[in-house]
């Protein structure tokens, strides 16, 4: 893929041979991308497991599901900013609860941090009075 300006070539790219695969050259990119792009998988990890057990398992799976690294290292940095913006505890539940209906995306763990999972209701209606005859009544 080439790119001009007023005629001039400004950059050439080799296409992608496989679908859903990019080339991107490093002097193209902007430097806070670039930032991202330094951010290791460990480094990130190493963090994850500071918050929990959890927290870990969510971005180690993520890590699987993203087909480049770049996408996931930027969510899983965004997973890891919920534990600035609310607390590490509440992180680590809504992790948790990813973890049980395999949920892995920002979205979801943002989701559960702010509408936490409610218990059960008990039933309004409480059957045990006097005027139940119960099994033993129809024998």
């Amino acid at each position: 893929m080439e790119i001009f300006s007023s005629g001039d070539l400004i950059a050439a790219h080799p296409r992608a041979q496989e679908r859903g695969k990019r080339f991107t050259r490093r002097a193209h990119r902007p430097q806070r991308h670039i930032a991202v792009i330094d951010q290791s998988l460990a480094r990130v990890l190493e963090r994850a497991a500071a918050i929990g057990t959890a927290t870990l398992e969510v971005l180690r799976l993520q890590s699987y599901v993203r087909k480049h690294p770049e996408e996931m290292l930027r969510s899983a940095q965004g997973i890891l900013r919920l534990a600035q913006d609310f607390c590490a505890a509440d992180l680590e539940r809504a992790c948790q609860r990813a973890l049980a209906i395999k949920s892995y995306s920002y979205r979801a763990i943002r989701t559960f941090i702010e509408r936490p999972a409610v218990d059960a209701v008990q039933s309004a209606l409480d059957l045990a009075h006097e005027n139940v005859r119960g099994p033993g009544y129809f024998q």
